[in-house]
C-alpha cells in the first residue's frame, strides 16, 4: 500500500505492534532497538494510531532533545571509524552486522582517506612478531638433584613403639623368672615354662609384625609416588604440545595478517583499474539507478505494489533482478516479466560515454573499503606481539608450576625408596 495509508493505518513497520498488523522491516535493515530507549519510545508514539496512545504524538522539541542526547551517546565502531551506533550495544556494530550478513555498506558516501595518518609502524611490528621465541618445545621432564637422599637415622615412630613394647615384655619376663627362682616350686611348674615360651614369641612376632607394616606403608608410599609422576608427566608432555601449538598457531594467522596488509596497495590499484576495464558496465548499472520505478507505466503494478517494491530495497531498474523481485510479495511470473521487460528497454536508452571516466563515488568506495580493511588489520598485529607473549607467559608459568610438584614429588619418592633399602 501506499507510504501514507501504511501511516493512516498505524502499519508502522519497525514497531513492537508490527506483526500483528502484517509489517515487517524491510532486509538489512538496523532495529529500532539499536537506537536509544528514549528514541525508540518517540518513534514509537509518533507511528501508532491515536486510539492506542492516548496521549499527544512527539513535539519537533522533544525529537531535537532526545536525537542530540543520542548523538552524544553515540560510539565509534572499531573496525570502520565511519560507523557510529549507541553505546549500549557496546562492541557489536549493528553496522557491520548488516554488512557481514550480506546487506549494503550504508556509508559509502562518507569519503574516507586510503590511509589515515597512524603510528603504525609495518617493519616494527614484524620484526617485533618475528623476534618473539616460542615456549620450549621439549618434553624433557624436570628432575632435581637427589644426591643429598640418605636413609632416616632415627626409626620412625612405629619402629619406637615396637621397641618399647618389647623392652616392657623382656622386662616382665625377667620379673617372672626372679619370682619363679625364689619360689622354686613355680619353676617346677610345666605351665610356666610354656608361658615363658609363649611370650618370647609374642614378643618377636610383634616385632615382626610392626616392620611388615611398616614395610607395607612405605611400599605404598613408593607405589602413589609413582602413579603420581607418571600422570604429571603426561600432563607436561600434554602442555608442552599444547602451548607450542597455540604459540604456532598464533604466528601463522599474525603472519597471515602480516602477507595480507603487505597485499592492499596492489589489491587496492588493481580494483581500482577493475573500474576503468568495467567502466560501460558501471555507466550502464548508474544508467540504470536513474531510472526510478515509481514514476515508470508498469502493466499490472500500481502504486501499492511499487510501495512494496521500495520497502524490499528496489526502487530503480538498476535493483531489478529476477531473483530479489521473486521474494517480494504479490510478484510472480508475469509481474516479474513485466519489470524485466522495462528494464530492457531502459537499458536500450543508454550510451557509452568514454569521455565520461569512472564516477567519483565508485573511486571513494573502492579506498574507503581498503582503508577499513587496512585498519582492521593493523588493529590485529597491534596486539599481536603481546598475544604471543601472553602464550609464552601462561605457558612458563604453568610449567613451573608443573615442574615443582614434579620435583617434590621425586624428592619424595627417592627417600621412601631409600627408606626402604635401609630396611632390606
Amino acid at each position: 500500500m501506499p507510504l501514507e495509508k501504511a501511516i493512516e493505518e498505524g502499519r508502522f513497520a519497525f514497531g513492537r505492534n508490527a506483526t500483528s498488523r502484517q509489517m515487517g522491516p524491510p532486509p538489512h535493515a538496523m532495529p529500532l532497538a539499536s537506537a536509544s530507549v528514549a528514541v525508540a519510545e518517540l518513534f514509537e508514539l509518533a507511528f501508532a494510531l491515536p486510539s492506542a496512545v492516548p496521549v499527544r504524538r512527539p513535539t519537533a522539541s522533544e525529537w531535537v532533545e532526545a536525537l542530540s542526547t543520542l548523538q552524544q551517546e553515540l560510539r565509534t565502531c572499531t573496525a570502520s571509524p565511519a560507523h557510529k551506533y549507541h553505546r549500549d550495544l557496546g562492541a557489536a556494530c549493528p553496522w557491520c552486522a548488516i554488512e557481514s550478513a550480506g546487506g549494503p555498506d550504508f556509508f559509502l558516501s562518507v569519503v574516507a582517506a586510503v590511509r589515515a595518518a597512524t603510528s603504525f609502524d609495518l617493519d616494527q611490528i614484524r620484526d617485533e612478531i618475528l623476534g618473539i621465541s616460542p615456549p620450549a618445545a621439549t618434553t624433557r621432564l624436570p628432575t632435581g638433584s637427589l644426591s643429598h637422599i640418605q636413609p632416616n637415622e632415627r626409626p620412625p615412630d612405629i619402629w619406637r613403639r615396637a621397641a618399647l613394647r618389647a623392652s616392657q615384655a623382656t622386662a616382665a619376663l625377667a620379673v617372672l623368672i626372679v619370682l619363679g627362682t625364689c619360689a622354686g616350686r613355680i619353676l617346677e611348674t610345666p605351665g610356666f615354662w610354656s608361658a615363658v615360651v609363649l611370650g618370647v614369641l609374642s614378643m618377636y612376632l610383634l616385632v615382626w609384625s610392626n616392620e611388615s607394616n611398616e614395610r607395607a606403608l612405605l611400599e605404598d608410599k613408593v607405589r602413589e609416588a609413582d602413579e603420581e609422576l607418571t600422570s604429571l608427566a603426561v600432563q607436561w608432555s600434554n602442555e608442552c604440545s599444547a602451548t607450542a601449538e597455540r604459540f604456532q598457531t598464533c604466528l601463522i594467522g599474525l603472519q597471515g595478517l602480516l602477507t595480507r596488509h603487505m597485499g592492499f596497495d596492489n589489491a587496492r590499484r588493481h580494483e581500482l583499474k577493475q573500474l576503468e576495464t568495467d567502466l560501460p558496465e558501471r555507466q550502464l548499472h548508474h544508467h540504470l539507478e536513474g531510472c526510478h520505478i515509481h514514476g515508470a507505466i508498469l502493466l499490472g503494478i500500481g502504486d501499492g505494489l511499487k510501495e512494496t517494491l521500495r520497502s524490499w530495497g528496489i526502487e530503480t531498474a538498476a535493483d531489478v533482478v529476477e531473483a530479489s523481485v521473486a521474494r517480494v510479495p504479490g510478484f510472480g511470473k508475469t509481474r516479474i516479466g513485466t519489470l524485466g521487460a522495462w528494464k530492457d528497454e531502459m537499458s536500450s536508452k543508454f550510451s557509452f560515454n568514454q569521455s565520461e571516466g569512472v564516477d567519483p563515488q565508485d573511486i571513494a568506495a573502492v579506498n574507503q573499503k581498503y582503508s577499513r580493511r587496512r585498519q582492521e588489520v593493523e588493529r590485529l598485529l597491534t596486539v599481536g606481539p603481546s598475544e604471543l607473549r601472553g602464550i609464552k607467559i601462561t605457558a612458563d608459568q604453568q610449567r613451573a608450576r608443573l615442574a615443582a610438584t614434579m620435583i617434590t614429588l621425586q624428592t619424595q619418592l627417592a627417600q621412601a625408596k631409600a627408606d626402604l633399602t635401609a630396611m632390606s
